[in-house]
């Protein structure tokens, strides 16, 4: 089978993405060969109610990146910003986060505490198998090493 010349060129960069992906290769947006990379790192949730721990690593987990991103958007103003930030999370008996408050933080940085604050008020977790509502106390790091 004879491939266009845009085929190949598809078929090329499929190959190339899939040997830089096997081969353990950064795909960061944003970092450069020697540079330090910016991280949300996810502490020990606190949960009161009927959520299970490993259910809420898990929603915490796939939004890891929002909170990455208002990170760096902290470090292109301070590239020594770092610390941990403490979030409280009402969630409601239908999954959704019905309030999320900052109880403590060592980052000091109002723009990336409120864009953290945004993004971890559109989590959605699965419903509540008693019909109530959760509440969870994350603490967060932040570094950039």
């Amino acid at each position: 089978m004879k491939l266009e010349l845009r085929e190949r060129h598809i078929f090329s960069l499929l190959i190339l993405f899939l040997a830089l992906v096997s081969s353990g290769c950064s795909t960061q947006v944003g970092a450069r060969a020697g540079e330090s990379s910016a991280t949300a790192t996810l502490g020990d949730p606190l949960i009161n109610g009927s959520l299970d721990d490993a259910v809420v690593r898990q929603v915490a987990g796939e939004n890891r990146r929002d909170l990455t991103r208002c990170y760096q958007m902290g470090l292109a103003d301070d590239r020594a910003l770092s610390g941990q930030v403490n979030i409280r999370l009402s969630i409601a008996p239908t999954g959704g986060v019905q309030a999320a408050l900052l109880t403590n933080s060592t980052l000091k940085n109002d723009d990336v505490e409120t864009c953290i604050l945004k993004e971890v008020q559109l989590w959605v977790f699965p419903t509540t198998e008693d019909g109530d509502g959760v509440e969870v106390e994350y603490p967060f790091d932040f570094s950039n090493h």
